[in-house]
């Protein structure tokens, strides 16, 4: 599995469902496409709890601040059992 993000917030709206997003400094030089090719079409979340919870990506949005720091949105619908996805739980992509 390769480290995708920290997740620094995590919300849900009535059309997409859950997001996630958060930062990877790593990722900072790859341009968007690459990013998203990384990323794949399942994620695992790991909350601090220790609770792994796989995803289906249903998509990803990705903005660049002025400095060059990208910020990594990732929206995975509903995930069942789970009710919030913390701060500092893991993003991880599935190989």
């Amino acid at each position: 599995m390769k480290e995708i993000m920290t997740v620094e917030d995590s919300f849900s709206t009535k059309e997409v469902g859950r997001i996630v997003s958060g930062v990877n400094s790593e990722l900072d030089s790859l341009d968007q496409p690459e990013i998203k090719q990384l990323i794949g079409n399942r994620i695992r979340i790991v909350v601090s709890e220790g609770l792994e919870i796989d995803a289906n990506v249903r998509d990803i949005a990705i903005s660049e601040s002025i400095i060059g720091k990208k910020n990594i949105s990732i929206a995975v619908g509903e995930l069942e059992g789970v009710d919030q996805v913390s701060r500092g739980s893991m993003i991880y992509a599935i190989e």
